[in-house]
């Protein structure tokens, strides 16, 4: 099974566009002391707080995995396009 750019490109796009969207910034981390003692923090405010800690923990454990597994099958099309060109 061969895999051509054009569709390689679409569902990295897709992908992309997929955790783009379930991404929601609530609170950015640099808030966090700000947000915590603000006599009028709801616990809403609070909630949405800890939610956003979580999505970005989430994103950085998840990154390296993401990397290293792109690389491994972008590496395993070439070798597979190599041999393709060895046996013709």
């Amino acid at each position: 099974m061969i895999i051509n750019n054009s569709i390689l490109i679409k569902i990295t796009f897709a992908s992309f566009l997929f955790l783009a969207s379930q991404l929601n910034a609530n609170a950015c981390p640099n808030c966090r002391d700000a947000t915590r003692n603000s006599p009028e923090a709801s616990q809403e405010e609070q909630y949405n707080e800890a939610k956003a800690f979580n999505k970005s923990i989430y994103l950085m454990a998840g990154m390296p995995f993401a990397i290293v597994t792109g690389f491994g099958i972008f590496l395993r099309q070439l070798l597979k396009k190599n041999q393709q060109i060895q046996n013709q």
